[in-house]
């Protein structure tokens, strides 16, 4: 998203809250890596930070992020601009989550840097984490659970966490 399209957003956001008289405006930054635009998550959480202000309208904002670039400098700047919370998807412990998670280049890896930043965030960003599990992995979710808790990722720390099953479909196509 370019920031004059968040600009064009904002100027949508506040016209439907004041169009409904909203008491509260929920702002998900997701869809690809919302991490790698943080000044729209800054346009957006700014614009709208003094509107609901103003409004005495509450604010809620959350990203969905796969954690990557979840660094404690990252953390500040979006929590600055009114982020509250994070979802980190792990689809279960490293060698599960590698197998399934790794960057464009192919490089895998991404867990333990995962496991770092949401260690390096947690006193800034309330933490949910999020999975997706099949047959084969399912019977793995409770060692991610323990390797969290011994990453002092446990119950006092981690909001919620939430998995999801997936089933994996197959698609022939030919042309004629």
């Amino acid at each position: 998203m370019t920031l004059e399209i968040a600009d064009d957003a904002l100027t949508w956001i506040k016209a439907r809250a004041l169009e409904s008289k909203a008491s509260e405006i929920l702002i998900t930054y997701h869809g690809g890596e919302p991490l790698l635009n943080i000044p729209v998550i800054e346009t957006v959480g700014s614009g709208l930070t003094g509107f609901c202000r103003e409004g005495g309208i509450r604010l809620r904002s959350h990203i969905i992020s796969n954690g990557y670039l979840l660094n404690r400098e990252t953390a500040k700047r979006i929590a600055a601009a009114g982020v509250q919370a994070v979802k980190v998807t792990l689809d279960g412990p490293e060698d599960v989550h590698d197998s399934l998670r790794y960057l464009i280049n192919g490089e895998i890896g991404t867990y333990k840097v995962i496991i770092y930043n949401l260690r390096e965030i947690k006193d800034i960003l309330s933490i949910r984490i999020g999975g997706n599990y099949n047959r084969e992995t399912a019977h793995r979710i409770p060692e991610l659970l323990d390797e969290l808790i011994e990453n002092g990722l446990g119950p006092d720390t981690v909001y919620r966490i939430r998995f999801n099953p997936v089933e994996y479909m197959v698609m022939f196509f030919s042309v004629c």
